[in-house]
Protein backbone atom coordinates (compact mmCIF):
# COMPACT_ATOMS: atom_id res chain seq x y z
CA UNK A 1 0.00 0.00 0.00
CA UNK A 2 0.89 3.69 -0.17
CA UNK A 3 2.18 5.35 2.97
CA UNK A 4 0.92 8.77 1.85
CA UNK A 5 -0.18 10.66 -1.23
CA UNK A 6 1.34 13.89 -2.45
CA UNK A 7 -2.02 15.47 -3.38
CA UNK A 8 -5.48 14.35 -4.43
CA UNK A 9 -9.03 15.27 -5.46
CA UNK A 10 -12.53 13.71 -5.36
CA UNK A 11 -14.86 13.76 -8.34
CA UNK A 12 -18.62 14.08 -7.92
CA UNK A 13 -18.88 10.43 -9.04
CA UNK A 14 -16.68 9.28 -6.13
CA UNK A 15 -13.52 8.73 -8.11
CA UNK A 16 -10.30 9.71 -6.34
CA UNK A 17 -7.42 11.05 -8.41
CA UNK A 18 -4.15 11.33 -6.53
CA UNK A 19 -0.42 11.86 -6.98
CA UNK A 20 1.57 8.88 -5.69
CA UNK A 21 4.64 9.48 -3.49
CA UNK A 22 6.93 7.87 -6.05
CA UNK A 23 6.00 10.47 -8.67
CA UNK A 24 5.02 9.85 -12.28
CA UNK A 25 1.45 10.09 -13.62
CA UNK A 26 -1.65 10.72 -11.54
CA UNK A 27 -3.57 7.64 -10.48
CA UNK A 28 -7.32 7.16 -10.16
CA UNK A 29 -9.33 4.72 -8.03
CA UNK A 30 -13.08 4.40 -7.36
CA UNK A 31 -14.28 5.15 -3.84
CA UNK A 32 -15.44 1.54 -3.63
CA UNK A 33 -11.83 0.42 -3.99
CA UNK A 34 -9.84 -1.38 -6.64
CA UNK A 35 -6.47 -1.20 -8.31
CA UNK A 36 -5.25 2.37 -9.06
CA UNK A 37 -4.81 3.13 -12.76
CA UNK A 38 -2.96 5.99 -14.50
CA UNK A 39 -5.26 8.83 -15.53
CA UNK A 40 -2.55 11.08 -17.00
CA UNK A 41 0.34 10.39 -19.35
CA UNK A 42 3.69 11.44 -17.86
CA UNK A 43 7.06 11.53 -19.59
CA UNK A 44 9.83 9.48 -17.99
CA UNK A 45 11.09 11.09 -14.79
CA UNK A 46 8.30 13.73 -14.73
CA UNK A 47 5.91 14.12 -11.81
CA UNK A 48 2.25 15.15 -12.04
CA UNK A 49 0.76 16.86 -8.99
CA UNK A 50 -2.23 18.79 -7.61
CA UNK A 51 -5.30 17.28 -9.32
CA UNK A 52 -8.45 19.41 -8.97
CA UNK A 53 -11.74 18.35 -10.54
CA UNK A 54 -13.84 20.77 -12.57
CA UNK A 55 -17.60 20.91 -11.87
CA UNK A 56 -18.47 18.31 -14.56
CA UNK A 57 -16.75 15.64 -12.46
CA UNK A 58 -14.94 14.32 -15.54
CA UNK A 59 -12.27 16.89 -16.34
CA UNK A 60 -9.58 17.87 -13.88
CA UNK A 61 -6.69 20.28 -13.60
CA UNK A 62 -3.18 19.11 -12.70
CA UNK A 63 0.41 20.35 -12.78
CA UNK A 64 3.32 18.78 -14.65
CA UNK A 65 6.57 19.43 -12.78
CA UNK A 66 9.02 19.31 -15.66
CA UNK A 67 8.93 17.56 -19.01
CA UNK A 68 8.52 19.11 -22.43
CA UNK A 69 5.36 21.00 -21.39
CA UNK A 70 5.70 21.95 -17.72
CA UNK A 71 2.84 23.85 -16.15
CA UNK A 72 -0.90 23.65 -15.51
CA UNK A 73 -2.82 21.13 -17.62
CA UNK A 74 -6.37 19.88 -18.06
CA UNK A 75 -7.27 16.24 -18.74
CA UNK A 76 -10.27 13.94 -18.27
CA UNK A 77 -10.90 10.50 -16.83
CA UNK A 78 -11.61 9.30 -20.38
CA UNK A 79 -8.47 10.78 -21.94
CA UNK A 80 -5.09 10.59 -20.12
CA UNK A 81 -3.37 12.90 -22.62
CA UNK A 82 -3.54 16.33 -21.00
CA UNK A 83 -3.45 19.75 -22.64
CA UNK A 84 -1.41 22.61 -21.19
CA UNK A 85 -3.30 25.73 -20.19
CA UNK A 86 -0.55 27.74 -18.49
CA UNK A 87 3.23 27.41 -18.23
CA UNK A 88 3.16 28.36 -14.53
CA UNK A 89 4.60 25.70 -12.23
CA UNK A 90 1.82 25.92 -9.68
CA UNK A 91 -1.24 24.14 -8.39
CA UNK A 92 -4.50 25.46 -9.84
CA UNK A 93 -8.09 25.50 -8.65
CA UNK A 94 -11.31 26.53 -10.36
CA UNK A 95 -13.65 29.18 -8.99
CA UNK A 96 -17.16 29.00 -10.52
CA UNK A 97 -18.58 32.09 -12.17
CA UNK A 98 -20.53 34.46 -9.96
CA UNK A 99 -24.13 35.20 -10.86
CA UNK A 100 -24.27 37.32 -14.00
CA UNK A 101 -20.69 36.60 -15.10
CA UNK A 102 -19.85 34.55 -18.15
CA UNK A 103 -16.73 32.77 -16.97
CA UNK A 104 -15.26 31.29 -13.82
CA UNK A 105 -11.58 31.66 -12.98
CA UNK A 106 -8.46 29.57 -12.59
CA UNK A 107 -6.57 30.54 -9.44
CA UNK A 108 -2.83 29.77 -9.32
CA UNK A 109 0.61 31.08 -8.38
CA UNK A 110 2.92 33.15 -10.56
CA UNK A 111 6.24 34.29 -9.09
CA UNK A 112 4.80 33.73 -5.62
CA UNK A 113 1.75 35.94 -6.29
CA UNK A 114 -1.79 34.61 -6.15
CA UNK A 115 -3.33 35.08 -9.61
CA UNK A 116 -6.72 34.61 -11.27
CA UNK A 117 -7.56 34.27 -14.97
CA UNK A 118 -11.00 33.87 -16.60
CA UNK A 119 -11.66 30.28 -17.70
CA UNK A 120 -14.48 28.77 -19.75
CA UNK A 121 -15.19 25.46 -18.04
CA UNK A 122 -17.33 24.22 -20.95
CA UNK A 123 -14.79 24.76 -23.74
CA UNK A 124 -11.80 24.43 -21.40
CA UNK A 125 -10.29 27.69 -22.64
CA UNK A 126 -8.70 30.70 -20.97
CA UNK A 127 -9.98 34.22 -21.68
CA UNK A 128 -8.49 37.63 -21.04
CA UNK A 129 -5.48 38.35 -18.87
CA UNK A 130 -4.43 37.08 -15.48
CA UNK A 131 -4.63 39.54 -12.59
CA UNK A 132 -3.18 39.63 -9.07
CA UNK A 133 -5.34 38.61 -6.13
CA UNK A 134 -2.60 38.78 -3.49
CA UNK A 135 1.11 39.60 -3.47
CA UNK A 136 1.79 36.34 -1.61
CA UNK A 137 -0.15 33.17 -2.23
CA UNK A 138 2.25 30.50 -1.02
CA UNK A 139 3.28 29.70 2.51
CA UNK A 140 5.62 26.80 1.80
CA UNK A 141 8.51 25.85 -0.46
CA UNK A 142 6.41 23.83 -2.88
CA UNK A 143 4.18 24.93 -5.74
CA UNK A 144 0.84 24.56 -3.96
CA UNK A 145 -1.17 27.75 -3.60
CA UNK A 146 -2.38 28.34 -0.03
CA UNK A 147 -5.90 29.22 -1.20
CA UNK A 148 -9.49 27.96 -1.20
CA UNK A 149 -12.52 29.27 -3.08
CA UNK A 150 -16.14 28.38 -2.29
CA UNK A 151 -18.99 28.07 -4.80
CA UNK A 152 -20.69 31.12 -3.30
CA UNK A 153 -17.81 33.54 -3.89
CA UNK A 154 -15.76 33.38 -0.68
CA UNK A 155 -11.99 33.46 -1.21
CA UNK A 156 -9.58 32.47 1.60
CA UNK A 157 -5.79 32.52 1.42
CA UNK A 158 -2.75 32.68 3.69
CA UNK A 159 -0.77 35.90 3.87
CA UNK A 160 2.31 37.13 5.73
CA UNK A 161 6.01 36.42 5.44
CA UNK A 162 7.28 32.86 5.51
CA UNK A 163 10.63 31.35 6.47
CA UNK A 164 10.14 29.04 3.48
CA UNK A 165 10.12 31.90 1.00
CA UNK A 166 11.76 34.96 2.64
CA UNK A 167 15.49 34.34 2.87
CA UNK A 168 18.52 36.19 1.53
CA UNK A 169 22.30 36.07 1.43
CA UNK A 170 23.97 38.38 3.93
CA UNK A 171 27.55 38.89 5.14
CA UNK A 172 27.89 38.71 8.93
CA UNK A 173 31.06 39.25 10.95
CA UNK A 174 32.31 37.10 13.84
CA UNK A 175 30.41 39.15 16.42
CA UNK A 176 27.11 38.67 14.58
CA UNK A 177 26.85 42.15 13.07
CA UNK A 178 25.38 42.28 9.53
CA UNK A 179 27.74 43.84 6.98
CA UNK A 180 26.04 43.80 3.58
CA UNK A 181 23.23 42.06 1.72
CA UNK A 182 23.90 39.97 -1.37
CA UNK A 183 21.05 39.43 -3.82
CA UNK A 184 17.26 39.34 -3.63
CA UNK A 185 14.88 37.76 -1.14
CA UNK A 186 13.66 34.31 -2.14
CA UNK A 187 13.35 30.68 -1.07
CA UNK A 188 16.18 29.37 1.14
CA UNK A 189 19.24 28.29 -0.80
CA UNK A 190 22.50 26.47 -0.16
CA UNK A 191 25.64 28.53 -0.77
CA UNK A 192 29.35 27.76 -1.29
CA UNK A 193 32.10 30.30 -1.97
CA UNK A 194 34.74 29.55 -4.60
CA UNK A 195 38.32 28.86 -3.42
CA UNK A 196 39.33 32.50 -4.10
CA UNK A 197 36.00 33.68 -2.57
CA UNK A 198 35.27 35.88 -5.60
CA UNK A 199 32.26 33.80 -6.66
CA UNK A 200 29.50 31.94 -4.87
CA UNK A 201 27.51 28.98 -6.16
CA UNK A 202 23.91 29.15 -5.02
CA UNK A 203 21.22 26.51 -5.56
CA UNK A 204 17.92 28.31 -5.97
CA UNK A 205 14.54 26.67 -6.38
CA UNK A 206 12.50 27.74 -9.35
CA UNK A 207 9.68 30.10 -8.36
CA UNK A 208 7.75 28.45 -5.55
CA UNK A 209 9.06 24.95 -6.24
CA UNK A 210 10.83 22.54 -3.96
CA UNK A 211 11.31 19.90 -6.64
CA UNK A 212 13.00 21.99 -9.31
CA UNK A 213 15.98 24.25 -8.91
CA UNK A 214 19.01 25.64 -10.67
CA UNK A 215 22.61 26.49 -9.97
CA UNK A 216 23.36 30.22 -9.99
CA UNK A 217 26.84 31.78 -9.91
CA UNK A 218 27.21 35.06 -8.08
CA UNK A 219 30.08 37.42 -8.85
CA UNK A 220 30.93 38.82 -5.42
CA UNK A 221 32.94 41.75 -6.81
CA UNK A 222 30.22 42.97 -9.18
CA UNK A 223 27.25 41.97 -7.04
CA UNK A 224 25.63 40.20 -10.00
CA UNK A 225 24.16 36.71 -10.22
CA UNK A 226 23.64 34.65 -13.36
CA UNK A 227 21.98 31.26 -13.90
CA UNK A 228 24.50 28.53 -14.57
CA UNK A 229 21.92 25.86 -15.28
CA UNK A 230 18.35 26.39 -16.39
CA UNK A 231 16.24 23.38 -17.21
CA UNK A 232 12.66 22.71 -16.14
CA UNK A 233 13.09 18.98 -16.78
CA UNK A 234 16.05 18.31 -14.45
CA UNK A 235 15.82 18.82 -10.67
CA UNK A 236 19.05 19.91 -8.98
CA UNK A 237 19.29 19.41 -5.27
CA UNK A 238 21.28 20.62 -2.31
CA UNK A 239 24.88 21.74 -2.73
CA UNK A 240 27.43 22.72 -5.34
CA UNK A 241 31.14 22.10 -4.71
CA UNK A 242 34.11 23.83 -6.36
CA UNK A 243 37.25 22.21 -7.75
CA UNK A 244 40.41 23.21 -5.81
CA UNK A 245 41.47 25.64 -8.57
CA UNK A 246 37.95 27.12 -8.93
CA UNK A 247 37.69 26.26 -12.63
CA UNK A 248 34.95 23.64 -12.29
CA UNK A 249 31.90 22.89 -10.19
CA UNK A 250 30.20 19.61 -9.38
CA UNK A 251 26.56 19.03 -8.46
CA UNK A 252 24.10 16.17 -8.26
CA UNK A 253 20.89 15.78 -10.20
CA UNK A 254 18.02 13.40 -10.82
CA UNK A 255 17.99 12.44 -14.49
CA UNK A 256 15.87 9.64 -15.95
CA UNK A 257 15.97 6.79 -13.45
CA UNK A 258 19.34 7.59 -11.86
CA UNK A 259 20.90 9.90 -9.34
CA UNK A 260 23.95 11.37 -11.06
CA UNK A 261 26.93 13.58 -10.27
CA UNK A 262 27.98 16.14 -12.90
CA UNK A 263 31.03 18.31 -13.41
CA UNK A 264 30.93 21.51 -15.48
CA UNK A 265 33.51 24.15 -16.40
CA UNK A 266 32.75 27.48 -14.75
CA UNK A 267 33.72 29.28 -17.97
CA UNK A 268 30.57 27.88 -19.62
CA UNK A 269 27.98 30.41 -18.39
CA UNK A 270 25.24 29.52 -18.79
CA UNK A 271 25.98 25.83 -19.07
CA UNK A 272 25.10 24.33 -22.43
CA UNK A 273 23.86 21.18 -20.72
CA UNK A 274 23.82 19.44 -17.35
CA UNK A 275 27.57 18.81 -17.52
CA UNK A 276 29.74 15.72 -17.74
CA UNK A 277 28.24 12.80 -15.79
CA UNK A 278 30.90 11.02 -13.74
CA UNK A 279 28.84 8.74 -11.49
CA UNK A 280 25.36 7.26 -11.76
CA UNK A 281 23.32 4.79 -9.74
CA UNK A 282 19.91 4.65 -8.12
CA UNK A 283 20.80 6.10 -4.71
CA UNK A 284 20.48 9.85 -4.05
CA UNK A 285 23.83 11.61 -3.68
CA UNK A 286 24.54 14.97 -2.08
CA UNK A 287 27.94 16.52 -2.75
CA UNK A 288 29.58 18.17 0.25
CA UNK A 289 33.27 18.82 -0.56
CA UNK A 290 36.02 18.79 -3.19
CA UNK A 291 39.24 18.65 -1.22
CA UNK A 292 42.55 20.33 -2.18
CA UNK A 293 44.08 16.91 -2.89
CA UNK A 294 41.29 15.88 -5.25
CA UNK A 295 38.74 13.91 -3.23
CA UNK A 296 35.12 14.52 -4.25
CA UNK A 297 33.13 13.81 -1.11
CA UNK A 298 29.40 13.05 -1.00
CA UNK A 299 26.58 11.68 1.14
CA UNK A 300 24.75 8.72 -0.36
CA UNK A 301 21.31 7.75 0.90
CA UNK A 302 21.08 3.96 0.93
CA UNK A 303 17.77 2.21 1.78
CA UNK A 304 19.69 -0.39 3.80
CA UNK A 305 22.21 1.73 5.70
CA UNK A 306 20.83 5.28 5.64
CA UNK A 307 23.14 8.23 4.97
CA UNK A 308 26.73 7.14 4.25
CA UNK A 309 29.98 8.95 3.43
CA UNK A 310 31.62 8.12 0.08
CA UNK A 311 34.35 9.75 -1.97
CA UNK A 312 35.69 9.76 -5.51
CA UNK A 313 39.50 10.01 -5.81
CA UNK A 314 39.97 12.37 -8.77
CA UNK A 315 43.42 12.83 -10.29
CA UNK A 316 43.91 16.13 -12.14
CA UNK A 317 41.13 16.63 -14.66
CA UNK A 318 40.51 12.90 -15.13
CA UNK A 319 36.88 12.02 -14.46
CA UNK A 320 36.38 8.81 -16.45
CA UNK A 321 36.31 5.34 -14.88
CA UNK A 322 36.50 6.84 -11.39
CA UNK A 323 35.53 4.27 -8.76
CA UNK A 324 33.65 5.42 -5.64
CA UNK A 325 35.05 4.42 -2.24
CA UNK A 326 32.95 4.07 0.93
CA UNK A 327 34.42 5.86 3.95
CA UNK A 328 31.64 5.30 6.52
CA UNK A 329 28.83 2.88 5.73
CA UNK A 330 27.00 1.50 8.76
CA UNK A 331 23.67 1.53 10.59
CA UNK A 332 23.98 5.22 11.53
CA UNK A 333 23.60 8.37 9.44
CA UNK A 334 26.84 10.11 8.44
CA UNK A 335 26.65 13.31 6.42
CA UNK A 336 28.13 16.79 5.83
CA UNK A 337 31.62 15.44 5.11
CA UNK A 338 34.35 18.12 4.97
CA UNK A 339 38.08 17.36 4.51
CA UNK A 340 40.56 19.62 6.30
CA UNK A 341 42.85 21.86 4.19
CA UNK A 342 45.87 19.67 5.04
CA UNK A 343 43.94 16.55 3.96
CA UNK A 344 44.53 14.75 7.28
CA UNK A 345 41.05 14.98 8.82
CA UNK A 346 37.43 14.68 7.85
CA UNK A 347 34.73 16.48 9.82
CA UNK A 348 31.22 15.06 9.55
CA UNK A 349 27.87 14.61 11.32
CA UNK A 350 26.76 11.29 12.83
CA UNK A 351 23.86 10.15 15.00
CA UNK A 352 25.60 7.16 16.57
CA UNK A 353 24.75 8.58 20.03
CA UNK A 354 21.09 9.06 18.92
CA UNK A 355 21.80 12.79 18.52
CA UNK A 356 23.35 14.36 15.42
CA UNK A 357 26.78 15.61 16.43
CA UNK A 358 30.09 16.68 14.90
CA UNK A 359 32.97 14.20 14.67
CA UNK A 360 36.57 14.42 13.48
CA UNK A 361 38.22 11.34 11.97
CA UNK A 362 41.60 10.76 10.36
CA UNK A 363 41.37 10.62 6.57
CA UNK A 364 41.46 8.43 4.58
CA UNK A 365 42.64 5.79 7.09
CA UNK A 366 39.85 6.42 9.62
CA UNK A 367 42.18 5.26 12.42
CA UNK A 368 41.40 7.97 14.99
CA UNK A 369 38.03 9.56 15.79
CA UNK A 370 36.74 12.14 18.26
CA UNK A 371 33.34 13.64 18.99
CA UNK A 372 33.59 17.43 18.92
CA UNK A 373 30.11 18.65 19.83
CA UNK A 374 27.79 17.74 22.68
CA UNK A 375 24.15 18.05 21.67
CA UNK A 376 22.97 17.92 25.29
CA UNK A 377 25.09 20.94 26.22
CA UNK A 378 24.52 22.87 23.00
CA UNK A 379 20.76 22.22 22.74
CA UNK A 380 19.51 20.94 19.44
CA UNK A 381 20.67 19.34 16.22
CA UNK A 382 24.34 19.90 15.38
CA UNK A 383 25.41 20.03 11.74
CA UNK A 384 27.18 21.83 8.86
CA UNK A 385 30.90 21.71 9.75
CA UNK A 386 33.12 24.07 7.73
CA UNK A 387 36.92 24.35 7.97
CA UNK A 388 38.60 27.74 7.91
CA UNK A 389 40.77 28.33 4.85
CA UNK A 390 43.99 28.03 6.90
CA UNK A 391 42.74 24.96 8.78
CA UNK A 392 43.10 26.65 12.18
CA UNK A 393 39.37 26.60 13.03
CA UNK A 394 36.38 24.33 12.57
CA UNK A 395 32.98 26.01 12.42
CA UNK A 396 29.60 24.33 12.75
CA UNK A 397 25.96 25.10 13.55
CA UNK A 398 23.82 23.96 16.44
CA UNK A 399 20.20 24.73 17.25
CA UNK A 400 16.57 24.02 16.43
CA UNK A 401 13.31 25.84 15.86
CA UNK A 402 14.53 28.28 13.24
CA UNK A 403 17.44 29.68 15.26
CA UNK A 404 20.99 28.42 14.94
CA UNK A 405 24.25 29.24 16.70
CA UNK A 406 27.52 29.46 14.77
CA UNK A 407 30.17 27.63 16.78
CA UNK A 408 33.96 27.93 16.39
CA UNK A 409 36.50 25.35 17.55
CA UNK A 410 40.26 26.10 17.41
CA UNK A 411 42.49 23.47 15.78
CA UNK A 412 45.90 22.58 17.20
CA UNK A 413 48.73 20.23 16.29
CA UNK A 414 48.18 17.22 18.57
CA UNK A 415 50.52 17.33 21.55
CA UNK A 416 50.80 13.58 21.56
CA UNK A 417 49.77 10.73 19.23
CA UNK A 418 46.08 9.98 19.48
CA UNK A 419 45.06 13.29 21.08
CA UNK A 420 42.24 15.35 19.57
CA UNK A 421 43.25 18.19 17.23
CA UNK A 422 40.19 20.21 18.27
CA UNK A 423 40.05 22.47 21.31
CA UNK A 424 36.91 23.51 23.19
CA UNK A 425 34.27 24.98 20.82
CA UNK A 426 32.72 28.33 21.69
CA UNK A 427 29.58 30.08 20.38
CA UNK A 428 29.96 33.09 18.09
CA UNK A 429 26.39 34.31 17.44
CA UNK A 430 22.84 33.29 16.57
CA UNK A 431 21.26 33.39 13.12
CA UNK A 432 17.72 32.88 11.80
CA UNK A 433 17.88 29.90 9.49
CA UNK A 434 15.72 27.13 8.10
CA UNK A 435 16.21 23.80 9.80
CA UNK A 436 16.93 20.81 7.55
CA UNK A 437 17.33 17.18 8.42
CA UNK A 438 21.05 16.37 8.64
CA UNK A 439 20.65 13.74 5.93
CA UNK A 440 20.01 16.59 3.48
CA UNK A 441 23.61 17.83 3.97
CA UNK A 442 22.60 21.38 2.97
CA UNK A 443 25.01 24.19 3.85
CA UNK A 444 23.33 27.55 4.39
CA UNK A 445 26.63 29.37 5.04
CA UNK A 446 30.18 29.69 3.76
CA UNK A 447 33.28 31.25 5.34
CA UNK A 448 35.54 34.01 3.97
CA UNK A 449 39.24 33.29 3.39
CA UNK A 450 40.35 35.19 6.50
CA UNK A 451 37.67 33.55 8.66
CA UNK A 452 36.36 36.95 9.77
CA UNK A 453 33.11 36.95 7.78
CA UNK A 454 30.35 34.45 7.00
CA UNK A 455 28.09 34.49 3.94
CA UNK A 456 24.80 33.20 5.35
CA UNK A 457 21.45 32.50 3.74
CA UNK A 458 19.51 34.06 6.61
CA UNK A 459 15.76 34.05 7.04
CA UNK A 460 14.26 37.50 7.33
CA UNK A 461 11.96 38.44 10.19
CA UNK A 462 8.81 36.44 9.58
CA UNK A 463 5.21 36.75 10.73
CA UNK A 464 2.73 34.07 11.59
CA UNK A 465 0.47 33.10 8.68
CA UNK A 466 -2.73 35.14 8.50
CA UNK A 467 -5.92 33.74 6.98
CA UNK A 468 -7.46 36.36 4.70
CA UNK A 469 -11.15 36.06 3.82
CA UNK A 470 -12.70 37.97 0.91
CA UNK A 471 -16.48 37.80 0.46
CA UNK A 472 -17.83 38.29 -3.10
CA UNK A 473 -14.24 38.29 -4.26
CA UNK A 474 -15.05 38.80 -7.95
CA UNK A 475 -16.96 41.97 -7.17
CA UNK A 476 -14.10 43.13 -4.96
CA UNK A 477 -11.46 42.62 -7.64
CA UNK A 478 -13.39 43.10 -10.88
CA UNK A 479 -16.22 45.44 -9.93
CA UNK A 480 -18.50 45.97 -12.90
CA UNK A 481 -16.11 44.48 -15.46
Amino acid sequence: GLSYIASGSWSRDDVTVFAPPAGGPLLGVPATGGEPRPVTTAESGVDHRYPAFLPDGQHFLYTSLGGSTPGIHVASLDDPVGRRLLADLSSASFAPAALGREYGHLIFLRDGKLMAQPFDQNNLELHGDAFVLAERGSWGPNSAAAVSVSNNGILTYLGGRSRETDSRLIWIDRSGDPLEVEGPTGPPASVTLSPDRRKAAVVRRQAGLQQLGDVWLRDMDRGLEDPFTFDTTIPFYNNVVWSPDGSRIAYSSTVSESEEIYISAVSDVPASGPGEPILSNGNPKILTDWSPDGYLLYTEIDPATGADLWYLPLVGNATQDVQPVPFLQNEWDESFGQISPNGQWIAYVSNETDSYEIYIQSFPSGTHKWRISTAEAEAGTTQQPRWSRDGKELFYVTGDGGMGTIMAAPIRTPASPGSSPVLLPRPLYEVRVNSYHPRASMFFYSVSNDGERFLINQVEEVTEPVINVVVNWEEAFLGGQ
